[in-house]
């Protein structure tokens, strides 16, 4: 700390004479400056403001011993209790700030706050890309039934030589979906869906040639039926704002299938044939989800922008960023995997 005498601080300055003896001098004159001078003890740890407040009390209460003016002798501690609860006031301000500022990262990091306005408006959607997946619009597919490339698959086994033509195939029931969760991230503009299916079938026509041993020559050709059971279509939708409008940044979908069942006219369901049909049925249904998936994207993606594109920028964010309490309520931490 600082010794300051109070006439000098008063006016601002310190004599050099009185510096000088403070320091250099011997202790019984500090002790003699103690005494007579009436001194302000400067700590470090008091701001500015209160430093002023405190020299203007000293010259107040001076003024009162000598002019007899009435000034309030307890002006100083509450002077000083003021300066103190400013400073404390403003450092609970930062410190709030800090908080907020805080916990908006931890929001963030989980995923925020979730819109029940953008959810309603996602199901709705939903419900109309169940229309446009049978009757789509103009230029883009038709997702049910989904018409998929003839296939010419060879496989080798060790006791037969097995083509196998595949064609006419078609997936079915790609839009008898239930919706099971939608999440709209408010502050990252990012949606979150996921549909599940009683059941996806794959069927269409075969036609099989084979040579056992490679010399006593079989044909047979009929129909077949892929069945998966419960499968799960996860989708994760982006957006961002364009020209005032809201677009779709991106679409990925993941499709997941399990508990294949194939059956198949014109074979035994336990001849050598029917396995090696089986196992190339399953492995081409697993090869076309990337396909799937991709035009579940450009479905969705096209169906979005046209319902966004009737809407200015402030409409649609006010749909997706309501302000109102009802409509913040919970994360979607589970969704971000």
């Amino acid at each position: 700390m600082m010794l300051v005498p109070a006439s000098s601080a008063a006016r601002g300055m310190v004599s050099p004479w009185t510096s000088l003896m403070w320091f250099f001098g011997p202790p019984v004159w500090r002790w003699h400056v103690r005494r007579r001078l009436k001194v302000v003890v400067v700590k470090p740890s008091r701001t500015k403001k209160q430093i002023e407040l405190e020299l203007l009390c000293d010259s107040l209460l001076k003024l009162k011993n000598d002019r007899k003016i009435n000034v309030n002798p307890n002006l100083k501690d509450q002077l000083r209790a003021e300066a103190t609860k400013q400073r404390g006031s403003s450092t609970s301000k930062t410190s709030e700030k800090k908080k907020a500022s805080r916990s908006k990262k931890v929001n963030a990091h989980i995923g925020g706050a979730v819109s029940a306005v953008g959810e309603e408006t996602l199901v709705t959607l939903l419900e109309a890309l169940r229309v446009n997946m049978r009757t789509p619009p103009v230029g883009c597919v038709t997702l049910d039934p989904l018409v998929l490339e003839d296939q010419v698959i060879q496989h080798s086994h060790s006791a037969l030589t097995t083509t196998i033509n595949l064609d006419t195939m078609t997936i079915t029931g790609l839009s008898e979906y239930t919706i099971d969760e939608v999440k709209m991230n408010v502050g990252e503009l990012t949606a979150f869906l996921q549909l599940s299916y009683k059941e996806l079938k794959l069927g269409g026509q075969h036609a099989l040639k084979a040579r056992i041993a490679r010399v006593i020559p079989i044909t047979r050709r009929g129909g077949f039926t892929v069945t998966t059971e419960h499968p799960q279509v996860r989708i994760k939708v982006r957006l961002r704002v364009v020209k005032g409008r809201l677009e779709v940044r991106n679409v990925s979908t993941s499709l997941e299938i399990s508990g294949l069942k194939t059956k198949l006219t014109n074979l035994p369901a336990s001849g050598i044939l029917a396995r090696i049909l089986n196992e190339v049925l399953g492995d081409l249904l697993r090869e076309e989800l990337p396909r799937l998936e991709v035009e579940i994207d450009g479905a969705l993606r096209s169906l979005l922008n046209t319902e966004f594109s009737n809407y200015n920028v402030g409409m649609s964010l006010q749909i997706l960023r309501t302000s109102d309490k009802l409509m913040r309520r919970g994360s979607i931490a589970k969704f971000v995997n």
